[in-house]
Protein backbone atom coordinates (compact mmCIF):
# COMPACT_ATOMS: atom_id res chain seq x y z
CA UNK A 1 0.00 0.00 0.00
CA UNK A 2 1.07 3.60 -0.40
CA UNK A 3 2.71 4.82 2.80
CA UNK A 4 3.14 8.55 3.23
CA UNK A 5 5.27 10.59 5.57
CA UNK A 6 2.39 11.05 8.02
CA UNK A 7 2.19 7.28 8.45
CA UNK A 8 -1.20 6.89 6.78
CA UNK A 9 -1.98 4.11 4.34
CA UNK A 10 -3.64 5.80 1.38
CA UNK A 11 -5.71 3.74 -1.03
CA UNK A 12 -6.48 5.05 -4.50
CA UNK A 13 -8.83 3.34 -6.91
CA UNK A 14 -5.75 2.45 -8.98
CA UNK A 15 -4.13 0.60 -6.09
CA UNK A 16 -7.34 -1.22 -5.22
CA UNK A 17 -7.83 -2.24 -8.86
CA UNK A 18 -4.20 -3.38 -9.10
CA UNK A 19 -4.57 -5.48 -5.96
CA UNK A 20 -7.60 -7.22 -7.44
CA UNK A 21 -5.88 -7.64 -10.80
CA UNK A 22 -2.45 -9.02 -9.86
CA UNK A 23 -0.66 -9.24 -6.53
CA UNK A 24 2.79 -9.21 -8.14
CA UNK A 25 1.97 -5.98 -9.98
CA UNK A 26 0.64 -4.55 -6.71
CA UNK A 27 3.83 -5.53 -4.87
CA UNK A 28 6.16 -3.98 -7.43
CA UNK A 29 4.05 -0.82 -7.84
CA UNK A 30 2.87 -0.07 -4.32
CA UNK A 31 4.97 -2.12 -1.92
CA UNK A 32 8.40 -1.83 -3.52
CA UNK A 33 7.22 1.44 -5.17
CA UNK A 34 8.87 0.94 -8.55
CA UNK A 35 8.34 2.90 -11.73
CA UNK A 36 10.04 2.89 -15.13
CA UNK A 37 13.17 5.04 -15.37
CA UNK A 38 12.32 5.97 -18.94
CA UNK A 39 8.91 6.96 -20.19
CA UNK A 40 6.83 3.89 -20.98
CA UNK A 41 5.41 4.71 -24.43
CA UNK A 42 2.38 2.61 -25.34
CA UNK A 43 -0.23 3.79 -27.84
CA UNK A 44 -3.43 3.27 -25.75
CA UNK A 45 -1.84 4.88 -22.70
CA UNK A 46 -0.53 7.85 -24.68
CA UNK A 47 -3.94 8.53 -26.25
CA UNK A 48 -5.66 8.22 -22.90
CA UNK A 49 -3.27 10.63 -21.20
CA UNK A 50 -3.58 13.16 -24.02
CA UNK A 51 -7.36 13.15 -24.15
CA UNK A 52 -7.60 13.36 -20.36
CA UNK A 53 -5.21 16.34 -20.38
CA UNK A 54 -7.19 18.16 -23.05
CA UNK A 55 -10.41 17.27 -21.21
CA UNK A 56 -9.05 18.93 -18.07
CA UNK A 57 -7.98 22.09 -19.96
CA UNK A 58 -11.39 22.31 -21.65
CA UNK A 59 -13.36 22.15 -18.42
CA UNK A 60 -11.01 24.32 -16.38
CA UNK A 61 -11.57 26.99 -19.05
CA UNK A 62 -15.33 26.80 -18.54
CA UNK A 63 -16.40 23.99 -20.84
CA UNK A 64 -19.37 24.66 -23.12
CA UNK A 65 -20.03 27.95 -21.31
CA UNK A 66 -16.71 29.39 -22.52
CA UNK A 67 -15.99 30.84 -25.97
CA UNK A 68 -12.36 29.72 -26.01
CA UNK A 69 -12.30 26.43 -24.06
CA UNK A 70 -12.08 24.31 -27.21
CA UNK A 71 -9.30 26.48 -28.62
CA UNK A 72 -7.30 26.23 -25.40
CA UNK A 73 -7.70 22.46 -25.26
CA UNK A 74 -6.50 21.98 -28.84
CA UNK A 75 -3.62 24.42 -28.31
CA UNK A 76 -2.60 22.39 -25.29
CA UNK A 77 -2.43 19.29 -27.50
CA UNK A 78 -0.22 21.11 -30.01
CA UNK A 79 2.17 22.25 -27.27
CA UNK A 80 2.23 18.80 -25.72
CA UNK A 81 3.00 17.24 -29.12
CA UNK A 82 6.16 19.31 -29.44
CA UNK A 83 7.22 18.33 -25.92
CA UNK A 84 6.53 14.64 -26.52
CA UNK A 85 8.46 14.56 -29.79
CA UNK A 86 11.43 16.25 -28.13
CA UNK A 87 11.37 13.73 -25.28
CA UNK A 88 10.59 10.55 -27.23
CA UNK A 89 12.84 10.59 -30.25
CA UNK A 90 13.83 7.56 -32.28
CA UNK A 91 11.84 4.36 -31.89
CA UNK A 92 8.79 6.04 -30.31
CA UNK A 93 8.41 8.83 -32.91
CA UNK A 94 5.72 7.10 -34.97
CA UNK A 95 3.75 6.08 -31.87
CA UNK A 96 3.74 9.66 -30.60
CA UNK A 97 2.60 11.05 -33.97
CA UNK A 98 -0.21 8.50 -34.22
CA UNK A 99 -1.28 9.04 -30.59
CA UNK A 100 -1.54 12.80 -31.04
CA UNK A 101 -3.47 12.53 -34.28
CA UNK A 102 -5.89 10.13 -32.63
CA UNK A 103 -6.24 12.23 -29.48
CA UNK A 104 -7.09 15.36 -31.46
CA UNK A 105 -9.72 13.45 -33.46
CA UNK A 106 -11.21 12.03 -30.24
CA UNK A 107 -11.32 15.48 -28.61
CA UNK A 108 -13.02 17.18 -31.57
CA UNK A 109 -15.51 14.34 -31.86
CA UNK A 110 -16.27 14.48 -28.11
CA UNK A 111 -16.92 18.22 -28.28
CA UNK A 112 -19.31 17.72 -31.21
CA UNK A 113 -21.05 15.03 -29.20
CA UNK A 114 -21.49 17.50 -26.34
CA UNK A 115 -23.22 19.91 -28.73
CA UNK A 116 -25.48 17.22 -30.15
CA UNK A 117 -26.39 15.50 -26.89
CA UNK A 118 -26.63 18.51 -24.56
CA UNK A 119 -24.96 16.37 -21.91
CA UNK A 120 -23.42 19.40 -20.12
CA UNK A 121 -26.30 21.88 -20.46
CA UNK A 122 -27.66 21.42 -16.93
CA UNK A 123 -24.32 20.96 -15.20
CA UNK A 124 -22.44 23.48 -13.06
CA UNK A 125 -18.76 22.53 -13.09
CA UNK A 126 -17.24 22.21 -9.62
CA UNK A 127 -13.77 21.12 -10.68
CA UNK A 128 -11.69 19.11 -13.14
CA UNK A 129 -9.16 16.54 -11.90
CA UNK A 130 -10.61 17.12 -8.45
CA UNK A 131 -8.82 15.32 -5.61
CA UNK A 132 -10.94 13.95 -2.77
CA UNK A 133 -10.18 11.87 0.29
CA UNK A 134 -11.91 10.51 3.38
CA UNK A 135 -10.93 8.40 6.40
CA UNK A 136 -10.81 4.70 5.59
CA UNK A 137 -12.70 2.00 7.51
CA UNK A 138 -9.56 0.78 9.32
CA UNK A 139 -7.36 2.85 11.66
CA UNK A 140 -4.65 4.79 9.81
CA UNK A 141 -6.22 4.30 6.37
CA UNK A 142 -7.37 6.94 3.89
CA UNK A 143 -9.47 6.51 0.75
CA UNK A 144 -8.33 8.73 -2.14
CA UNK A 145 -9.81 9.60 -5.50
CA UNK A 146 -8.92 11.83 -8.42
CA UNK A 147 -12.13 12.73 -10.24
CA UNK A 148 -11.97 13.64 -13.94
CA UNK A 149 -14.88 16.06 -13.58
CA UNK A 150 -17.09 16.98 -10.65
CA UNK A 151 -20.35 18.83 -11.31
CA UNK A 152 -23.73 19.73 -9.84
CA UNK A 153 -27.02 19.14 -11.64
CA UNK A 154 -28.68 22.58 -11.60
CA UNK A 155 -32.14 20.99 -11.83
CA UNK A 156 -32.09 19.03 -8.58
CA UNK A 157 -28.75 19.74 -6.84
CA UNK A 158 -27.45 16.19 -7.30
CA UNK A 159 -23.68 15.73 -7.48
CA UNK A 160 -22.47 14.26 -10.77
CA UNK A 161 -19.14 12.44 -10.91
CA UNK A 162 -17.96 12.24 -14.52
CA UNK A 163 -15.25 9.79 -15.54
CA UNK A 164 -13.79 9.70 -19.04
CA UNK A 165 -13.11 6.26 -20.50
CA UNK A 166 -11.07 5.72 -23.69
CA UNK A 167 -11.90 2.34 -25.21
CA UNK A 168 -11.63 0.29 -28.38
CA UNK A 169 -15.15 -1.11 -27.98
CA UNK A 170 -17.98 0.82 -26.34
CA UNK A 171 -20.31 -2.17 -26.11
CA UNK A 172 -17.67 -4.32 -24.40
CA UNK A 173 -16.93 -1.58 -21.87
CA UNK A 174 -20.58 -0.94 -21.03
CA UNK A 175 -21.21 -4.63 -20.44
CA UNK A 176 -19.33 -4.57 -17.11
CA UNK A 177 -19.69 -0.96 -15.96
CA UNK A 178 -22.56 -1.70 -13.59
CA UNK A 179 -20.05 -3.74 -11.56
CA UNK A 180 -17.27 -1.15 -11.74
CA UNK A 181 -15.91 -0.45 -8.27
CA UNK A 182 -14.49 2.89 -9.39
CA UNK A 183 -18.03 4.28 -9.58
CA UNK A 184 -18.70 3.16 -6.02
CA UNK A 185 -15.46 4.58 -4.66
CA UNK A 186 -15.94 7.97 -6.32
CA UNK A 187 -19.59 8.11 -5.26
CA UNK A 188 -18.54 7.31 -1.69
CA UNK A 189 -16.03 10.18 -1.70
CA UNK A 190 -18.56 12.62 -3.21
CA UNK A 191 -21.19 11.66 -0.63
CA UNK A 192 -18.67 12.22 2.16
CA UNK A 193 -17.84 15.73 0.89
CA UNK A 194 -21.25 17.01 -0.19
CA UNK A 195 -23.81 14.94 1.70
CA UNK A 196 -26.08 14.89 -1.37
CA UNK A 197 -27.40 12.26 -3.80
CA UNK A 198 -24.66 11.20 -6.22
CA UNK A 199 -24.68 9.72 -9.69
CA UNK A 200 -21.67 8.60 -11.71
CA UNK A 201 -21.60 9.29 -15.44
CA UNK A 202 -19.05 7.41 -17.52
CA UNK A 203 -18.27 9.33 -20.71
CA UNK A 204 -17.04 6.60 -23.07
CA UNK A 205 -14.98 7.65 -26.07
CA UNK A 206 -13.85 5.25 -28.76
CA UNK A 207 -10.16 5.36 -29.70
CA UNK A 208 -9.80 5.93 -33.44
CA UNK A 209 -9.09 8.75 -35.89
CA UNK A 210 -12.77 9.17 -36.90
CA UNK A 211 -12.18 8.16 -40.51
CA UNK A 212 -14.99 7.40 -42.94
CA UNK A 213 -14.62 3.73 -42.00
CA UNK A 214 -15.48 4.35 -38.32
CA UNK A 215 -18.79 2.64 -37.57
CA UNK A 216 -21.35 3.02 -34.82
CA UNK A 217 -21.44 5.63 -32.05
CA UNK A 218 -18.07 7.07 -31.13
CA UNK A 219 -19.19 8.47 -27.76
CA UNK A 220 -21.72 7.32 -25.24
CA UNK A 221 -22.69 8.16 -21.66
CA UNK A 222 -23.48 5.42 -19.16
CA UNK A 223 -24.99 6.64 -15.88
CA UNK A 224 -24.98 4.73 -12.60
CA UNK A 225 -27.21 5.78 -9.71
CA UNK A 226 -26.00 4.51 -6.33
CA UNK A 227 -28.04 4.56 -3.13
CA UNK A 228 -26.63 4.79 0.39
CA UNK A 229 -27.00 1.05 0.92
CA UNK A 230 -24.86 0.23 -2.10
CA UNK A 231 -22.14 2.64 -1.02
CA UNK A 232 -22.19 1.28 2.54
CA UNK A 233 -21.85 -2.26 1.17
CA UNK A 234 -18.82 -1.20 -0.87
CA UNK A 235 -17.27 0.37 2.23
CA UNK A 236 -17.75 -2.95 4.00
CA UNK A 237 -15.98 -4.71 1.12
CA UNK A 238 -13.13 -2.21 1.34
CA UNK A 239 -12.71 -3.12 4.99
CA UNK A 240 -12.00 -6.72 4.03
CA UNK A 241 -9.75 -5.75 1.13
CA UNK A 242 -7.66 -3.38 3.25
CA UNK A 243 -7.30 -6.05 5.92
CA UNK A 244 -6.04 -8.48 3.24
CA UNK A 245 -3.54 -5.89 1.99
CA UNK A 246 -2.32 -5.24 5.51
CA UNK A 247 -1.83 -8.94 6.20
CA UNK A 248 0.10 -9.30 2.94
CA UNK A 249 2.23 -6.28 3.79
CA UNK A 250 3.01 -7.76 7.21
CA UNK A 251 4.04 -11.07 5.66
CA UNK A 252 6.37 -9.32 3.23
CA UNK A 253 7.79 -7.16 6.04
CA UNK A 254 8.50 -10.34 8.02
CA UNK A 255 10.54 -11.76 5.11
CA UNK A 256 8.13 -14.27 3.59
CA UNK A 257 9.04 -14.91 -0.05
CA UNK A 258 7.14 -12.91 -2.64
CA UNK A 259 6.43 -16.06 -4.70
CA UNK A 260 4.25 -17.29 -1.85
CA UNK A 261 2.66 -13.98 -0.91
CA UNK A 262 2.39 -12.07 -4.19
CA UNK A 263 2.12 -14.63 -6.96
CA UNK A 264 1.40 -13.35 -10.50
CA UNK A 265 -1.94 -13.45 -12.32
CA UNK A 266 -1.11 -13.34 -16.05
CA UNK A 267 -3.80 -12.19 -18.50
CA UNK A 268 -4.08 -11.08 -22.12
CA UNK A 269 -3.89 -7.43 -21.01
CA UNK A 270 -0.40 -7.69 -19.47
CA UNK A 271 1.51 -6.72 -22.62
CA UNK A 272 -0.12 -3.28 -22.88
CA UNK A 273 -1.38 -2.66 -19.37
CA UNK A 274 1.53 -3.58 -17.11
CA UNK A 275 4.86 -1.77 -17.08
CA UNK A 276 6.47 -4.84 -15.48
CA UNK A 277 5.68 -7.09 -18.44
CA UNK A 278 9.38 -7.37 -19.49
CA UNK A 279 10.62 -8.42 -16.06
CA UNK A 280 7.72 -10.57 -14.85
CA UNK A 281 8.82 -13.91 -16.37
CA UNK A 282 12.39 -13.38 -15.15
CA UNK A 283 11.13 -13.21 -11.57
CA UNK A 284 9.97 -16.82 -11.98
CA UNK A 285 13.36 -18.04 -13.23
CA UNK A 286 15.99 -18.41 -10.46
CA UNK A 287 18.70 -18.59 -13.14
CA UNK A 288 17.84 -15.16 -14.58
CA UNK A 289 19.26 -11.82 -13.50
CA UNK A 290 15.94 -10.18 -12.67
CA UNK A 291 17.62 -7.96 -10.08
CA UNK A 292 19.86 -6.41 -12.75
CA UNK A 293 16.87 -5.58 -14.96
CA UNK A 294 14.95 -4.10 -12.03
CA UNK A 295 17.89 -1.83 -11.22
CA UNK A 296 18.50 -0.93 -14.84
CA UNK A 297 14.94 -0.21 -15.99
CA UNK A 298 13.13 0.85 -12.80
CA UNK A 299 13.56 3.26 -9.93
CA UNK A 300 11.75 3.90 -6.67
CA UNK A 301 9.03 6.51 -6.44
CA UNK A 302 9.97 9.04 -3.81
CA UNK A 303 6.50 9.78 -2.45
CA UNK A 304 5.85 6.29 -1.09
CA UNK A 305 7.52 4.11 1.50
CA UNK A 306 9.57 6.79 3.28
CA UNK A 307 11.73 4.06 4.82
CA UNK A 308 13.47 3.65 1.43
CA UNK A 309 16.84 5.38 1.67
CA UNK A 310 18.81 3.85 -1.17
CA UNK A 311 18.28 6.57 -3.75
CA UNK A 312 16.18 4.44 -6.05
CA UNK A 313 18.51 1.46 -6.43
CA UNK A 314 16.86 -1.93 -5.94
CA UNK A 315 19.46 -3.89 -4.00
CA UNK A 316 19.52 -7.46 -2.79
CA UNK A 317 19.13 -6.33 0.81
CA UNK A 318 16.12 -4.11 0.36
CA UNK A 319 14.49 -6.57 -2.06
CA UNK A 320 14.65 -9.10 0.72
CA UNK A 321 13.03 -6.76 3.24
CA UNK A 322 10.42 -5.76 0.64
CA UNK A 323 9.56 -9.30 -0.28
CA UNK A 324 11.65 -9.26 -3.46
CA UNK A 325 13.57 -12.08 -5.01
CA UNK A 326 16.25 -13.46 -2.79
Amino acid sequence: MSRYSDGSHQYSNSEISTWRECRRKWMLTYYVSLQRRERDVRFPTEVGNLVHGAFEVFYEAGGIHSDNAETLAREWLVERRAEDLAECIGEHHDTIIKAHKTADACLVSYLRWLDDSGADLNLRIIGAEDKMSMPGPLPGTVINGRIDLLAEDTRNGDIVVIDLKLVTSISEKIRMLHLDTQAKQYALLARERFGKPVRVAFRIVKINQRSARAKGPQEEEYVIHLNDGQMDTYLQQLTGLMADVQRTTDRLDEGEHHQTVCYPSPSDTCSWKCSFFPVCPLLDDPASDAEWLLNDAYTRREFTRPDSENGGKVTESNEETSGGQE
